[in-house]
């Protein structure tokens, strides 16, 4: 009975393991079949950047630059910007400072202390709410002697708030500045978001008018151009009426089935200010994207003593090359076209900006100079289109987006700064200096300023030593390895001990306050130079210094400055233009020796002189 009971618990004890043993093994074949689902731990492999080394900043730094960045002395250290706008915003005789951080931002106020020699940033908010921006425009619209603002919006599908074009009422209280909206200041439906704005009197009545060039916007799932739009000042110079009628190619029917998906706008991108005919009214030069034309707007009589735009671009030479002439869309990707008298032949050139890839087209339009070569109406131009040795590479890619025609070295020579940005690492700072011959050298990498994705570029002289300064932001755009930030590069292309150059103040009275318009002639037993009075052009528009600049070579002896103001004078009934007023310098600036004066021109014929 012992035995049986023995052979039963050994029978049973073999059981239990039998059954342990295939549970067991079950398990650890499941085990085994999850762990041949999982992925195998594989070590972490760092993958080599294989681009060359970046420079983001001058490629060149020494004590020979003709540039020294010198942000950190004045302030501006980690300061970041996109747009730039070198204005008196405060009204004290001082260049101070306002930036747009991103492309849309709220703007940032750093006025100039004199004794400390720096950018400080107000403490408080001038604006009256948390107002963003694409772009600004500071402007004397009531002629108190304090710049009144409006801010943009480039009113694309990514963006959360689409702000139509708004103003604000400049006003000084117990020194702080302070802007109130005005509401109503735009008929409905005059102020649609714009790519660029720009100030002008196209009427010559005092008032300051508006021009807004409209670039795309989305309609029905499709990118469509926006008619430009023309804003004429009334009342009290803070409200506008919509006379857009006036820009006639833009406006008028459209007969050719071609154009009908468009009408006659253009996808217009960048605006300046121009005075093609030298007949005191401005013109309008535009720039147009996407292949289309650009326009050159003259300022014409129209019906009843009133004026209109007729556009020549095409007769002129400046809407496309001539590879493009006659197709429909044979233009460029036009950023920007502004004018000059770089030579000082009396003709006005222009430079026209281009965003060109490696994959465009032969017949795509490069950025060129456009010479002037005949005073007609249209005058005529001739295309010189320039490149760089890095376009010979299989892959290349220029973006021109905005330029300044500016004497860095004091000369008498127009020099030339150009944006070419967003496509890094060969997208720099362009300085093209003028040699004697009027021929144009790259110097942008001697002189210490060829940074990469340039953004906002402006010029003032912010140390007052007669010499014009430039101030520049940066963007990352393309590659996030770029820091952005903003450079202050002080000018050193002369020395003091040899420097003669004119700051010259407008104070217009008939005409609007400074001057905005107004053709500037300087007389010497050398030349005749040129300048036209506007701070503010191109896409998404920095802002320039409004003192206007002009630098003298070696013995060159003043003789007089003649400027064309921009008003209309009453005669017999007749309205006519005010004249060009001459005013004499012999007297007052009678050295050829090193000097800079600051030189205050009055409407009524008054001049005062300080030397620095």
């Amino acid at each position: 009975m012992v035995g049986n009971e023995q052979k039963d618990l050994i029978v049973s004890l073999r059981s239990t393991l039998l059954w342990t043993g295939i549970l067991v093994l079950l398990v650890s074949i499941g085990c085994s079949r999850h762990q041949r689902q999982l992925p195998k731990s594989k070590k972490a492999v760092v993958r080599r950047d294989r681009r060359p080394p970046l420079v983001s900043g001058p490629t060149r730094v020494g004590p020979v630059n003709s540039f020294i960045d010198k942000s950190k002395e004045y302030g501006l250290a980690g300061v970041v910007a996109t747009n730039l706008y070198a204005v008196d915003f405060d009204g004290d005789g001082d260049g101070d400072l306002v930036l747009l951080p991103q492309h849309y931002s709220m703007p940032r106020f750093f006025y100039f202390d004199r004794p400390q020699q720096r950018f400080v940033e107000l403490d408080y908010s001038p604006l009256p709410e948390r107002i963003k921006a694409s772009y600004l425009l500071f402007v004397d619209l009531d002629q108190d002697g304090i710049l009144d603002l409006l801010a943009g919006t480039l009113s694309q599908k990514s963006e959360l708030i689409q702000h139509p074009l708004r103003l604000f009422k400049a006003k000084k209280s117990k020194g702080r500045i302070s802007y109130l909206e005005v509401k109503g200041a735009f008929e409905s439906g005059a102020a649609k978001g714009a790519a660029t704005l720009m100030a002008l009197d196209f009427d010559l009545d005092g008032r300051l008018d508006l021009f807004q060039g409209n670039w795309l916007n989305y309609q029905d799932g499709q990118q469509l151009p926006v008619k430009d739009i023309l804003l004429q000042g009334v009342k009290d110079g803070f409200h506008f009426r919509n006379v857009s009628a006036l820009l006639r190619d833009e406006y008028q029917s459209v007969s050719d089935s071609q154009q009908s998906r468009w009408g006659q706008a253009r996808p217009t991108f960048g605006a300046s200010l121009c005075d093609v005919d030298f007949n005191g009214y401005p013109d309008i030069v535009t720039a147009s994207s996407s292949g289309f034309a650009n326009r050159l707007w003259i300022n014409q009589s129209g019906p009843q003593g009133g004026r209109l735009f007729k556009d020549f671009g095409r007769e002129a030479g400046m809407a496309s090359d001539l590879d493009g002439s006659n197709l429909p869309l044979g233009g460029g990707n036009s950023q920007f076209a502004l004018c000059a008298d770089y030579n000082s032949d009396g003709l006005i050139d222009m430079i026209i900006g281009e965003i060109t890839h490696s994959y465009d087209p032969l017949g795509r339009d490069r950025s060129a100079i456009l010479t002037g070569s005949q005073l007609t109406t249209p005058p005529q131009f001739l295309r010189t289109e320039y490149k760089f040795d890095t376009e010979e590479e299989q892959r290349w890619n220029r973006g021109d987006r905005r330029a300044i025609w500016f004497d860095f070295n004091s000369d008498g020579l127009l020099d030339l700064l150009v944006e070419n940005s967003g496509f890094p690492p060969h997208s720099r700072l362009l300085l093209f200096q003028q040699r004697p011959d009027h021929s144009f050298f790259g110097y942008a990498q001697d002189a210490g300023v060829d940074i990469l994705n340039p953004s906002g570029a402006v010029v003032m002289d912010v140390n007052q030593d007669g010499l014009l300064d430039i101030i520049v932001g940066q963007s990352s755009i393309r590659d996030a390895r770029i820091q952005p930030r903003l450079y202050l590069f002080e000018n050193h292309a002369t020395s003091v001990a040899d420097l003669r150059s004119l700051h010259i103040k407008l104070v217009g009275e008939s005409s609007n306050l400074a001057g905005v318009g107004a053709s500037i002639w300087l007389k010497s037993n050398q030349r005749i130079q040129y300048r036209i009075a506007h701070s503010t052009h191109g896409p998404l528009a920095s802002q320039s210094t409004s003192t206007v600049h002009f630098g003298l070579a070696a013995k060159e002896r003043v003789e007089y400055l003649e400027v064309r103001w921009p008003y209309r004078s009453k005669k017999k009934g007749r309205r006519e233009i005010g004249g060009a007023k001459r005013y004499s310098l012999a007297k007052l600036i009678h050295t050829t020796k090193a000097a800079v004066w600051d030189l205050t021109i009055k409407e009524s014929g008054g001049v005062i002189a300080n030397k620095r």
